[in-house]
């Protein structure tokens, strides 16, 4: 594809996107179970199994079998949603590079023309991976890592080697960056007690290298499922009239195939306690319009939510629900953010060049730099 048809593309894909905010945005002015619109974004699960073991983290809280997914589970879900524009990411409850089939993946989603993100820890990155997927143009990658400091980093990350994997982030920054940065790079950091005191450190690194993005993300307990994440406590919000709890907008918007095939409305249900069907046996069209996706979605507008919690705790334990950006209420502020988000990744395929691109040389610069001082011995980098 040339440069022009590239533009062309990144600008009608803006264009429908600003189109389906502006939909939904009329849609809650009277809400429903029905949900007119088939989401824009779907999470797959490559695999949920992890290399590591996260002090944050549900894979010691998660009972359900692990696996990865069948190469034809994938190839049904692609095909169904490439007509409609969707956008994926390959992320959910394991580390998506675990897969073995995780380019070629990767590959038949660029070959259907779809918008793929990929969330990983970096452990599993090495420069021939890197290399492919820069190639590949993936569209958007965020690196879960927590910390610029040997010790902290390996408190919070469980099994995985600092230098390592640091060395494997800053490759692919240096790599990207030669290739043209065809694709939107990411920094996320979780804003606990162990973190508190790290973030603007952080920041001040990252902010040196020729990304585009660093997120703060706060923590998330997981339906209870994170130890460290409990910590957090919800009775205060619940003091709130019922009535007037928010209505989380995931059961409108965004739809989960988890490895085995099985759907869920959300990405954070780890041990799928609602179930909405299974890709192998439907399509996912039918199970958005399914009597499972509507009961979710009542469950919400009711804020009952013993009816999708029979097999355990769901979104009662989800301080996710409380996040003023969720609350399907308050989308109008949400679109706002929402646009400014996504405006700065199009707006690198919808143009020809970027006002940063001195700023963004010396960045680089300073990340061949870093790079190249980063020894197997470096337990910090200032």
């Amino acid at each position: 594809m040339n440069k022009e048809s590239t533009q062309e593309k990144a600008t009608d894909n803006f264009r429908r996107l600003i189109g389906r905010y502006l939909d939904q945005l009329e849609y809650i002015q009277n809400i429903s179970e029905e949900a007119p619109f088939f989401p824009q974004h779907i999470h797959i699960e490559p695999t949920n199994s992890c290399n590591l073991r996260c002090i944050h983290c549900i894979q010691e809280a998660m009972t359900r079998k692990r696996g990865i997914m069948p190469w034809e589970v994938y190839t049904k879900i692609i095909d169904e949603i490439a007509p409609l524009g969707c956008s994926i990411t390959l992320d959910v409850q394991g580390e998506p590079l675990l897969h073995p089939q995780i380019i070629d993946m990767i590959e038949y989603a660029k070959k259907k023309n779809l918008h793929v993100s990929l969330l990983t820890n970096g452990t599993r990155l090495n420069e021939d991976i890197s290399v492919r997927l820069i190639d590949l143009k993936l569209d958007r990658i965020v690196f879960s890592f927590d910390a610029i400091n040997k010790e902290l980093f390996e408190i919070i990350r469980k099994k995985a080697n600092f230098e390592n994997t640091l060395r494997n982030i800053l490759f692919f920054i240096k790599s990207n960056y030669e290739e043209g940065s065809p694709v939107f790079i990411c920094l996320s950091i979780i804003r606990q007690k162990a973190t508190e005191n790290h973030i603007d450190q952080y920041k001040q690194f990252f902010n040196k290298m020729p990304i585009n993005t660093i997120f703060v993300s706060d923590l998330l307990t997981m339906s209870g499922g994170s130890s460290v994440a409990s910590e957090i406590r919800l009775p205060e919000y619940r003091k709130t009239d019922k009535s007037e709890w928010p209505i989380c907008r995931i059961g409108w918007e965004d739809m989960t195939v988890n490895w085995d095939g099985t759907v869920c409305p959300c990405p954070l249900d780890y041990n799928i306690i609602w179930s909405a069907g299974n890709i192998k046996d439907k399509t996912l069209r039918e199970i958005w319009s399914s009597e499972e996706f509507k009961t979710f979605r009542r469950a919400h507008l009711t804020r009952n939510y013993t009816l999708i919690e029979k097999e355990g705790k769901l979104c009662s334990e989800c301080n996710c629900l409380w996040d003023p950006e969720y609350d399907l209420r308050r989308y109008k502020s949400f679109l706002n953010e929402a646009i400014v988000r996504q405006a700065k990744q199009f707006s690198r395929s919808m143009k020809e060049g970027t006002p940063t691109q001195i700023e963004m040389a010396e960045k680089y610069k300073n990340v061949v730099s870093v790079f190249e001082a980063t020894t197997p011995n470096s337990d910090h980098i200032s």
